[in-house]
């Protein structure tokens, strides 16, 4: 597993198997200077393609995992992958919030499917699906000062504004839908 280039093939070698791994590959073109075909002789009719982003100039860190005998091979590489963290999450008192809770709502019809950073704001990206036919009304509350709400797209594109106050937010899901929801905090 490896955070970056996926490129490593392994060969036989006896009884055993060498394992190659790419680390770092720069090439500003492909098939280019290729040899003549080994089955007829030919030169290559191939186009150079010219590959100006494959350059991989200047410092460049290789992160590589190697799993052995592991009983879920794919959990521990989309956990290599995908490492959890955590932050520090100032609370509302517990008077006025989700009694110390970061967030809960309390319809039985409606799961919480994803909650995340936004990839590329500050924020928060809560994902709910309505598991009945019917619309259901979402109301969440939250341990934090919320100072923005907006709809967005699965592609965390900031769509409109949703209804809100300090501590909770307010919305309906359509039946059998998935809403998304961008939080900011104050």
């Amino acid at each position: 597993m490896g955070k970056g280039l996926y490129e490593y093939h392994t060969k036989k070698n006896g009884e055993t198997v060498d394992f190659y791994i790419t680390l770092l590959r720069s090439t500003s073109y492909l098939f280019h200077g290729l040899p003549a075909s080994w089955l007829d002789g030919q030169e290559s009719t191939t186009p150079v393609v010219e590959t100006k982003g494959a350059m991989e100039l200047g410092e460049t860190t290789v992160e590589y995992a190697v799993l052995f005998d592991e009983e879920n091979p794919a959990r521990e590489a989309e956990k290599y992958l995908y490492p959890l963290y955590g932050t520090d999450i100032p609370h509302l008192p517990a008077d006025r919030g989700a009694g110390g809770s970061f967030l809960s709502f309390d319809n039985e019809n409606i799961l919480l499917s994803a909650l995340k950073k936004h990839r590329t704001m500050d924020g928060t990206v809560v994902r709910f699906y309505n598991r009945s036919s019917h619309e259901e009304e979402l109301v969440i509350r939250t341990g934090r000062e919320i100072g923005e709400c907006r709809a967005c797209s699965l592609l965390e594109e900031l769509e409109g504004e949703v209804k809100h106050t300090a501590d909770t937010i307010t919305c309906t899901v359509p039946g059998n839908k998935i809403i998304t929801l961008y939080i900011a905090w104050r």
